[in-house]
C-alpha cells in the first residue's frame, strides 16, 4: 500500500474556525472557560458566522468578543447588544457574565483584605436607618 493511499482526506473544518486566532484553538471552543463563554460559543457555533461579522453587528472590536470567550468578560454595554443580537434580555448576559466576575473579584481582593475593611455600622456605632434620624426631614 503506497502511503498516498492510506491517507484520508479529512473533512474541511467548519466557518467559524477560520476566526480563531494565534493560540486560539477548537479544543477551546469544544471546552470553554465560563458559563458566558459556553452560552455564547453555543449559539455561534452553530450559526456558522464569523468573528468579524458578529463584531461588525454587535458594533464591537473582535478582541472584545475573544475577552468575553476567553475571561467571561461582560459589562453592561457587552450585555445590552447581546441581548439585542440573540433576541433575549440583557439580563441573562450579565448574570452570567456576574457569576464569573463576583468569585473573580474576591479571590483578587482576598480575605485578609476584606477583613482588614471596618463595616459602616461600627464605624458609626448604630445600625439601621432609624439610628442615623430622618434626614429627609423640613428643619422649622
Amino acid at each position: 500500500m503506497t502511503r498516498s493511499a492510506s491517507k484520508v482526506s479529512k473533512p474541511a473544518r467548519p466557518a467559524w474556525n477560520s476566526w480563531l486566532v494565534g493560540s486560539r484553538t477548537a479544543a477551546f471552543w469544544d471546552s470553554p472557560q465560563s458559563e458566558i463563554a459556553a452560552e455564547f460559543v453555543r449559539r455561534v457555533k452553530s450559526s456558522r458566522l464569523s468573528i468579524v461579522a458578529i463584531a461588525k453587528t454587535l458594533g464591537v472590536s473582535k478582541q472584545r468578543l475573544f475577552k468575553l470567550c476567553d475571561a467571561g468578560e461582560c459589562d453592561a454595554d457587552m450585555a445590552v447588544r447581546l441581548g439585542r443580537f440573540f433576541e433575549n434580555e440583557p439580563e441573562f448576559w450579565f448574570e452570567l457574565a456576574g457569576r464569573v466576575a463576583l468569585p473573580r473579584a474576591r479571590r483578587l481582593v482576598g480575605s485578609e483584605a476584606l477583613k482588614a475593611i471596618v463595616p459602616f455600622s461600627k464605624l458609626v456605632g448604630k445600625t439601621g436607618p432609624a439610628a442615623h434620624g430622618n434626614r429627609n426631614r423640613r428643619e422649622s
